[in-house]
């Protein structure tokens, strides 16, 4: 099972990888008009809002089960399987930052 470090990490990897992307395009002003790129664009902007997407219910889900292990009479079932709370999933002020696509 991954930790919430092995997923922040993994995000960040993802965000390096679009940022040499971004870098490889600006030499390449015919592949800017190209629509295989535009589509590119519009599936990695996709890709962006199903990514926040899922870290806002994830972390929604997160509240709702510290809430759960916390409140009574679910905390003495919580208890008697040893749940502890989990962490949100935050990411750093540099992968807040909207990925830049400059085509």
């Amino acid at each position: 099972m991954e930790t919430m470090s092995d997923l922040s990490k993994a995000d960040s990897g993802l965000n390096a990888a679009f940022g040499k992307f971004n870098a490889l395009l600006e030499n390449y002003p015919d592949l800017k008009a190209n629509t295989t790129v535009l589509q590119l664009q519009s599936g990695a902007k996709d890709c962006e809002d199903n990514i926040a997407a899922a870290r806002r219910f994830y972390n929604a889900n997160v509240k709702v089960f510290n809430s759960k292990i916390k409140t009574f009479p679910s905390n003495v079932v919580a208890s008697t399987l040893n749940l502890v709370s989990k962490d949100y999933f935050l990411a750093s002020d540099s992968d807040r930052q909207d990925i830049k696509i400059d085509l």
